[in-house]
């Protein structure tokens, strides 16, 4: 859900900077995403699923994001931000069976919702409790209690959002400028 909000709110950004949706259709393996996105519902819709296509099929879905990121790393704050964020949530997911760690604590904004209400809702995730988890750190440990956009998110999921909405803005206002490096890395020569 934060992904979705910081895409709408790059859009809307691109847009009242006056740059052209055209930015968007212009970056490099726009086909990528969509696997990812697909690939990383499938865990989702088969709960009973054995860990070895899990952990392929999740895997199929991070690599297709890192590949979109590294097809458009001319847009460097982008895909630096992005990278990270989807590398710091392969490690933690890949370090716990493939399943993303909640930490506990950040069930106490949420009284009703129990470790057993968490997975029964999504299999693909599991409280950590008393800590026992690999890399907790790296986990949904922080707790957004927005009305419908609320939930658990982690460091690498706001690092993944936030490159994204750059890499929107910088696609459009590129676009609208004629420079698709915008907010990139261009080497400067003396």
């Amino acid at each position: 859900m934060l992904l979705l909000m910081f895409v709408i709110l790059g859009i809307v950004a691109g847009v009242l900077a006056k740059g052209k949706f055209s930015g968007l259709i212009e970056l490099r393996g726009l086909w990528f995403p969509i696997i990812a996105f697909a690939a990383s519902s499938v865990p989702g819709y088969a709960p009973g699923i054995s860990l070895l296509p899990k952990a392929a099929i999740i895997s199929l879905s991070y690599f297709c994001s890192l590949a979109f990121v590294v097809l458009n790393r001319h847009y460097f704050a982008a895909a630096v931000l992005s990278g990270l964020g989807i590398i710091s949530n392969y490690i933690v997911i890949a370090a716990n069976g493939f399943r993303m760690p909640i930490s506990e604590y950040a069930l106490v904004y949420y009284p009703d919702m129990t470790a057993k209400a968490v997975l029964e809702s999504r299999a693909d995730y599991f409280v950590a409790v008393n800590g026992e988890a690999e890399l907790l750190i790296l986990g949904d440990v922080i707790c957004v209690p927005v009305p419908y956009l609320g939930g658990f998110i982690s460091v690498g999921d706001v690092s993944l959002a936030v490159g994204v909405f750059i890499l929107i803005i910088s696609a459009m206002i590129g676009a609208k400028s004629g420079n698709e490096y915008v907010f990139s890395w261009t080497p400067h020569r003396h």
